[in-house]
């Protein structure tokens, strides 16, 4: 049984061909769409799609037609899979890789492929097959070491290593072991942060699932993926500001192996204040409306409804121009049941199509309660009163072990 991980689709007439043609295949393993990102010394680069799979070994897809790039296209993949995988001590036989790494190149368009560079493996959908069948089994030893190191979207290494170790018994020498265990991103968690459908995407989880922790991560890929998009993370709890940057700092370095650009990559509170910017005072400053602050929303709407009151205010506004301007290209949401239908109506509003609005809420404040409204109502209705929604995508709630203080964070919803 083939399991699928999709991300982003660069070329999705070949994706999607090639997805048909494998679950159609009796393999057992995964196929990754859009994954992994690799880095090298002069780019990042994103593989168009991976298969893993006893009967075939590792198979890195290049979704291109074939031509006189083909070569130079394969080389550079095989050259940047070859430099991750080597780290890997498991992976290894002697000096090199104890298994081949197979590059095709998969053209659905082209009826007929010549290629004049010998070892070049090319296919199109009528010469699929019998170029596959062409790739060596691997062993199931290595196999299984080959699934942990590819399917690794992250480790969640401790902020500090715990090198003054010295007995095997000690409560240090257990904490260390501990953290070993619980370092890994499980398989739901790997498909919410891989998976970015053009849509908006709800993660939900209990306190403690990993909420935060996959938005970090997702955050980071969108921004390797897309370095010229306009990415906002925002939330309800300021102290979540530092964590949310430390854990999108050290990701974005695993995956693009520089700093992110914060230009683009911007981590606000969901409403901001006098001296740092939000996202609801962003987009009061973008249509010409002057921001409230806490004193004018709870004299006008009290306490307790002093956000909404304002997100209201300020949605009524948006509504009346005759433009609306198109601030983020994707929005990332944590603590979402905290958050005020108008902020989720706001946002929709001022995000570029397809609506990336990836939100992350505990999924019950009191046991039988739901604590955020359903899709349907939480980005408004159109002026014929049907909900201003495009296709839904839901993925199953996320599941971690909440790493121990001694980890290094302090909070991984």
């Amino acid at each position: 049984m083939l399991d699928l991980v999709v991300g982003e689709k660069k070329n999705p007439t070949a994706a999607n061909e090639l997805i048909s043609l494998l679950r159609e295949a009796p393999y057992s393993g995964t196929l990754y769409i859009g994954y992994p990102i690799l880095s090298t010394a002069d780019e990042t680069v994103v593989v168009d799609a991976v298969l893993v799979a006893r009967e075939r070994g590792l198979v890195i897809f290049d979704l291109n037609e074939v031509s006189d790039e083909t070569a130079e296209r394969q080389n550079d993949l095989y050259a940047a899979v070859q430099r991750r995988l080597l780290g890997y001590k498991a992976l290894r036989k002697g000096r090199e890789l104890a298994f081949d790494i197979n590059i095709v190149t998969f053209s659905p368009d082209q009826q007929s492929i010549d290629v004049g560079t010998e070892g070049l493996l090319v296919a199109n959908p009528k010469t699929f097959n019998e170029v596959l069948g062409t790739l060596k089994p691997i062993e199931p030893e290595v196999l299984a070491s080959l699934n942990a190191a590819v399917e690794r979207v992250t480790t969640i290494k401790p902020a500090r290593k715990r090198l003054s170790v010295k007995k095997t018994n000690s409560r240090g020498a257990i904490l260390k072991e501990i953290e070993k265990q619980i370092a890994n991103l499980d398989q739901w968690q790997k498909k919410a942060a891989i998976e970015s459908p053009d849509s908006p995407q709800r993660i939900r989880g209990l306190a403690g699932s990993g909420k935060t922790i996959v938005l970090a991560l997702k955050a980071a890929m969108l921004h390797a993926r897309n370095p010229e998009w306009t990415i906002a993370v925002t939330f309800h709890t300021r102290a979540l500001y530092q964590q949310f940057k430390d854990l999108i700092r050290r990701f974005t370095y695993e995956h693009a192996n520089d700093e992110p650009d914060w230009e683009r990559l911007r981590i606000i509170h969901s409403w901001g204040s006098s001296r740092s910017p939000g996202v609801y005072s962003d987009i009061a400053r973008a249509v010409e409306f002057d921001p409230r602050d806490f004193g004018y929303a709870k004299n006008f709407f009290g306490q307790g409804s002093a956000f909404q009151g304002i997100c209201n205010e300020l949605l009524q506004h948006v509504k009346q121009r005759k433009s609306i301007p198109q601030l983020y290209d994707a929005v990332l949401i944590d603590e979402a049941q905290d958050l005020p239908q108008p902020f989720f109506e706001l946002v929709y509003h001022t995000t570029r199509e397809p609506k990336r609005i990836i939100y992350a809420y505990d999924e019950l404040q009191n046991l039988g309660t739901y604590s955020i409204s359903p899709p349907s109502e939480l980005f408004g209705k159109n002026t014929q009163g049907d909900p201003d929604l495009p296709p839904f995508v839901t993925p199953r709630p996320t599941k971690l072990t909440p790493v121990l203080p001694g980890a290094g964070f302090d909070d991984c919803e």
